[in-house]
């Protein structure tokens, strides 16, 4: 889901927004000056796609199907794209440090119930997830070293700046969320 998808975009920002210039050149620094507004945008997003759509989800279900249908797919395909796919298995593991952080830290905020209890409850999950991303990152930055060079930074800051990321890919992996949360998919896993 692009609660998933937005994580990598999150990294980005928390990444190269939160290290100083000492170590990172100038066009990692531009990235979040380019994202603007639409990590915000992506939980709204999120919140027409999935929640308005009646599904429910509870971080276990989004857990459980964005590893497989989200994470990996995505990563693979972002490496991929940036020319560094043997970065692959660093980038995953890093997603997946964030989200055993998140649900350490951020399933409180949400009491007993699930992501889609009203707007506000999403947008809080998504601040204290942020939060958790950059705790990780700054626990794994010598992990994450071939990432931050000029030239990659700059690949990262054209895809980053691409329409379709946003109004193509990020909304079709929430419709397919929604689609396999109405056919009760995490009832078979």
């Amino acid at each position: 889901m692009r609660f998933q998808i937005s994580l990598l975009t999150l990294i980005y920002v928390a990444l190269f927004g939160s290290l100083s210039h000492a170590f990172i050149g100038p066009t990692c620094m531009k990235i979040s000056d380019a994202l603007g507004d639409r990590p915000a945008e992506v939980y709204k997003l999120f919140y027409k796609e999935v929640c308005q759509e009646g599904c429910q989800p509870d971080i276990t279900h989004i857990d459980r199907w964005a590893r497989q249908n989200v994470i990996k797919p995505l990563v693979a395909e972002t490496t991929k794209k940036l020319g560094v796919p043997q970065q692959r298995k660093t980038i995953e593991n890093l997603v997946q440090a964030v989200v055993q952080a998140t649900k350490q830290d951020c399933v409180k905020k949400l009491g007993s119930s699930h992501l889609c209890q009203s707007p506000e409850k999403l947008e809080a999950f998504g601040q204290c997830l942020k939060g958790s991303l950059t705790t990780v990152l700054m626990s794994r930055v010598g992990e994450l070293g071939p990432l931050l060079t000029e030239p990659m930074c700059q690949k990262a800051y054209d895809y980053l700046r691409k329409h379709d990321l946003w109004v193509e890919v990020i909304p079709r992996y929430f419709k397919k969320y929604a689609k396999l949360f109405k056919n009760k998919w995490y009832k078979a896993i």
